[in-house]
């Protein structure tokens, strides 16, 4: 957290637009000559309240009025009682969007202040340094605001329907509980822009470090949280494939941040990151070494999710943690993970987010044969293969009802309880499975939307699995995002 210790002198600050992209109109949308006023929590920080406003040129670089400019900003600081360094850093944490629409650069001028002379103004200001961090699904964007110290809470929501009847539900500052209905049209772009909107209106001295995604396939390259940059972004995006459904979506945020945050510094956490110490025994496909040169691997998935378990586990129930335990992310995306002494050693998840036990419309394990008969008999194109597997089958190919756990508990359609009992089935399959691979199991652990909210679906599976004797189990809310934080907080100050 930076603070301006000393007091700083009246003529504080000039701002000075410069490059501007053609004389008739610019970036900002306001046209040459119109006034532009310094943001008041800039003001505020530099000590007045009553800067001049700047008025754009009428012309640009000797007349060239046609050409493109990147805008740029420079800001012009008189101080005393400490170092320009800290006061650029300061000036740079500040999301500049809301000065100008894209800002590129930002130069700093220190001018040696007369300490000899009074200061005819002071001002101490204290900002708060803050994590933003999205969790973006292909219908969602999950977003928490962390204090960058102390990680606690400072306003968390979610935009659910995208694409359809998008919502927003907002837990703000004083824990006032809020929600709107969006705009029909609103995509993954317009939805980061609507929560930076929300910040930006309820903030109290803030200001955004970093913008936190979760990313679900890191592949092998990414075994840890990084700071995306473009040859990150380039490799990440070749990873689509594997991972279709969340891929593009996570990726879009990034792009959306860096547009609409350009101030702050992008990290990526990787769901995939949690496994990257599997044995090769349990990584491997049995799958000639050429095409498992090429990636083609066990990767599993959920990873934020049991990094948490693994953390909560340690914390609030140690000799669970030191045992053998078995958890279920259950929720439309469903896994389940072996954790001994709080590792992953086996998840049921694998190259790509498809497999393993049915989902809410993903098929889970289904034979490869399959597959191919579906191309070669069927004549059903790939993209009509990806669409049946990916979004048309689970419980909603099931029950031909919904994917929906709660709407099939309340349905009396036999198919809706065919459909559960393939999910707790399934479910039980692939936990005995995981207890194979750890050679036993001490504790189950339910997480996620079906395993936190469904008890008739966690009777199910455990009554499945009776043969195992017996063993505690234990329903843990997740918190992908506080992870996340937690990640991104220690790669910023190692960084520092």
């Amino acid at each position: 957290m930076l603070r301006a210790e000393q007091p700083v002198d009246k003529p504080i600050c000039t701002l000075r637009k410069r490059k501007i992209a053609k004389n008739t109109a610019n970036s900002t949308g306001r046209s040459a000559g119109q006034l532009l006023n310094p943001p008041s929590h800039l003001r505020h920080f530099l000590g007045r309240n009553d800067l001049t406003p700047i008025r754009y040129p009428a012309t640009v670089d000797g007349g060239q009025r046609n050409k493109q400019y990147t805008p740029t900003l420079q800001i012009t600081c008189v101080y005393t009682g400490f170092g320009a360094s800290h006061i650029f850093a300061s000036l740079r944490a500040i999301n500049l969007s809301r000065l100008i629409s894209n800002p590129t650069a930002l130069s700093l001028i220190p001018l040696q202040l007369d300490e000899e002379k009074p200061l005819e103004r002071s001002s101490t200001v204290q900002m708060i340094e803050a994590l933003l961090v999205l969790n973006t699904g292909s219908s969602s964007l999950k977003f928490q605001v962390f204090e960058g110290h102390d990680l606690s809470v400072l306003m968390s929501g979610k935009i659910t329907g995208i694409g359809d009847t998008p919502e927003m539900r907002t837990n703000l500052p004083g824990g006032e509980e809020v929600a709107r209905t969006l705009p029909a049209d609103t995509d993954h772009d317009s939805a980061l822009r609507s929560v930076i909107d929300l910040i930006d209106g309820h903030d109290h001295d803030w200001h955004t470090i970093a913008v936190v995604h979760r990313v679900v396939h890191g592949g092998q390259d990414f075994k840890a949280p990084v700071i995306v940059t473009a040859d990150v972004l380039r490799r990440l995006e070749s990873l689509i494939p594997l991972a279709p459904l969340h891929q593009p979506h996570n990726l879009a945020g990034i792009a959306a941040s860096a547009r609409l945050a350009s101030g702050a510094t992008d990290i990526a956490c990787f769901d995939t990151a949690f496994h990257a110490g599997h044995d090769e025994l349990t990584s491997s496909f049995a799958l000639p070494q050429d095409l498992r040169d090429k990636g083609m691997r066990r990767y599993g998935f959920h990873g934020l999710s049991y990094e948490w378990i693994s953390e909560v586990l340690s914390r609030d129930h140690p000799e669970i943690h030191a045992g053998r335990v078995v958890v279920g992310h259950l929720g439309n995306g469903a896994s389940l993970c072996a954790l001994r002494n709080g590792v992953s050693i086996d998840t049921t998840m694998s190259m790509t987010a498809l497999d393993g036990i049915t989902m809410g419309t993903r098929s889970g394990a289904i034979d490869p044969g399959a597959v191919l008969y579906m191309l070669q008999e069927l004549g059903l194109s790939v993209e009509a293969v990806q669409d049946t597997l990916y979004e048309r089958s689970g419980l909603k190919g099931l029950s031909g009802i919904s994917n929906d756990v709660a709407t099939l508990l309340r349905s009396d359609d036999p198919r809706a309880a065919f459909a559960l009992d393939y999910f707790a089935l399934k479910a039980a399959q692939h936990a005995a499975m995981m207890a194979v691979s750890m050679g036993g199991i001490d504790a189950f652990v339910f997480t996620g939307g079906i395993g936190e909210h469904a008890a008739p679906i966690r009777d199910a599976i455990l009554q499945r699995l009776r043969f195992l004797g017996d063993f505690k189990t234990l329903v843990i809310p997740t918190n992908e995002e506080r992870v996340m934080a937690v990640h991104a907080r220690a790669l910023l100050q190692g960084v520092g």
